[in-house]
């Protein structure tokens, strides 16, 4: 099966402040929603080394694949997987995870987040 097939939709996480509708100091509301389209595969991590992180950590880490020269998350991006909402947070470039070079992929760093909704902060679950 080509790795094409296993390609979901992502959305690039964006902030926001908008309009609350009350006076000052409360008029404005912090909000996430969805931005730039990706396509990618959010891998979990399944060694003993991550296993270890995420029983010290409770993060679910893993690898967030997409093809090379396609739209591509930055360090730091919370992304969210259009079929099941679980959001993705990119904590290394591709530079760091290297792929092989006949494969043709930009492999991420990356870790399950949750976003707040109503807040500016990105906490882990």
């Amino acid at each position: 099966m080509p790795f094409e097939d296993y390609l979901e939709a992502f959305y690039v996480q964006e902030y926001a402040e908008k309009p609350s509708g009350y006076p000052p100091p409360n008029d404005t509301v912090q909000e996430w929603g969805d931005g730039a389209a990706v396509q990618g595969v959010f891998v979990l991590d399944q060694s003993a080394q991550a296993r270890i992180a995420e029983a010290q950590s409770t993060k679910t880490v893993g690898r967030f694949i997409c093809p090379m020269g396609s739209a591509a998350p930055k360090n730091g991006d919370v992304l969210r997987r259009a079929s099941d909402s679980v959001f993705v947070r990119i904590t290394g470039n591709p530079k760091n995870s290297p792929a092989p070079a006949e494969e043709k992929l930009s492999v991420f760093n990356a870790e399950e987040a949750e976003v707040n909704p109503g807040s500016e902060a990105v906490s882990e679950p």
